[in-house]
């Protein structure tokens, strides 16, 4: 009896490696020996600074909890996650600070590749910040085998997209020193499911074709969410440069806006009106239940 669980650990433990062999990227830090014996905060596992370090843990029947503990740095946003069986239901992962006090908790599996995980988040505001990971074992009774990883959460993307519309400027004939504004056009992204959840602004360029082509011409475009409109950094027709970062916090999935300014007297028009947008988001706001 002893002998072949021995051999069902032995498989298990087979299979595991198997997925961190094939799931995992190489440059990571694997603890090579099964984590074990860690149910306290005293005997938590240290994986140190958390950048490509994981590795599989037993938590062994009779034992509730297992503890580990990582590091992070100001400006990094980061999960803990545990691998995920069916037969774990209940199984729950949370990320405490170094004083113990709660920093985030779930239970809930989600599976956004081959294998289904638990995540918990953390977001450090010091260099080297301590955090402990505890995985409780939930509803299952025998030994439990899974493994512990981190990952940066946010991820970066970029998209362009087009104006409707053509805009036209009936020129400046007044010599007003402050030129003449196009009519406005729209582009309603709230429905665009190509956007990820979530995703916030990071930087916003325009261009588009001016016939003709004039001088003194500044592109302009709004988003909804503020109603504020932002002039380019430049003077030029065909493209436009703003003061926008992710500090200002615009969703890209929102209505935004376009017109151009020129001063020269003659009429014009633009089209070919398009919109290049460098993004990021967190990607556990794309995660569905599993």
């Amino acid at each position: 009896m002893l002998k072949k669980k021995n051999l069902i650990k032995s498989a298990i433990l087979l299979i595991m490696t198997f997925f961190l062999l094939t799931c995992i990227p190489m440059n990571k830090s694997y603890a090579s020996d099964p984590i074990t014996g860690n149910n306290s905060f005293e005997t938590a596992y240290n994986f140190g600074y958390w950048k490509y370090k994981y590795g599989t843990a037993i938590l062994p029947a009779g034992e509730n909890e297992a503890y580990f503990s990582f590091t992070a740095d100001s400006g990094e946003r980061i999960m803990a996650q545990s691998t995920y069986r069916d037969e774990y239901w209940g199984m729950e992962i949370t990320i405490y600070d170094e004083a113990g006090q709660l920093i985030d908790t779930r239970n809930n599996p989600v599976k956004p590749g081959y294998v289904p995980f638990i995540y918990a988040k953390c977001d450090p505001i010091k260099i080297r910040q301590k955090f402990y990971v505890k995985v409780t074992r939930g509803n299952y009774e025998g030994d439990m085998y899974f493994t512990v990883s981190f990952e940066d959460r946010i991820r970066t993307g970029h998209k362009t997209f087009n104006f409707p519309g053509t805009a036209t400027n009936p020129g400046n004939k007044n010599y007003d020193p402050n030129g003449v504004d196009s009519n406005v056009l729209t582009l309603d992204l709230r429905n665009d499911t190509s956007i990820p959840n979530k995703a916030i602004v990071r930087s916003v360029t325009t261009s588009a074709r001016q016939t003709p082509s004039q001088g003194n011409v500044h592109h302009w475009i709004m988003c909804s969410q503020t109603e504020h409109w932002y002039e380019s950094k430049v003077s030029s027709s065909s493209s436009g440069h703003y003061y926008i970062t992710v500090e200002d916090n615009l969703k890209v999935a929102n209505v935004w806006n376009f017109k151009y300014n020129a001063k020269a007297t003659a009429p014009s028009k633009m089209t070919n009106v398009k919109m290049d947008v460098e993004y990021e988001y967190d990607i556990t706001d794309t995660y569905v239940p599993y």
